[in-house]
């Protein structure tokens, strides 16, 4: 877990990654540039772990702009809110807009 928290938060992963390249197997010493393709395996977790963590900054951004600013939350956000028993912080209600269906 320490390891793949390294890599993550792009705090040491270049020593990870040549530590990992240089493995050989078990009770051998290190050959340095052995496993090319262990470096494809951090720059995929490198890009994964950077997509979500850009997701969940941009998702809470989001959120505490609705909350703001009413004229930002959609009515949908509204009606999560309600139906998850959030209360509604607007000072003016939004209305939504529904077809008619007969």
């Amino acid at each position: 877990m320490w390891t793949l928290f390294q890599v993550a938060s792009l705090e040491g992963w270049a020593t990870v990654m040549h530590n990992a390249q240089a493995a050989v197997g078990p009770e051998q010493q290190p050959v340095p540039g052995t496993n090319k393709a262990v470096a494809l395996l951090f720059v995929a977790t490198i890009v994964i772990c950077s997509y979500f963590m850009l997701n969940m900054i941009i998702g809470v951004s989001i959120d505490k702009a609705s909350i703001a600013s009413p004229e930002f939350c959609t009515p949908f956000c509204l009606s999560f809110r309600y139906t998850r028993g959030h209360t509604c912080v607007h000072r003016r209600p939004v209305t939504c807009l529904r077809s008619s269906t007969r």
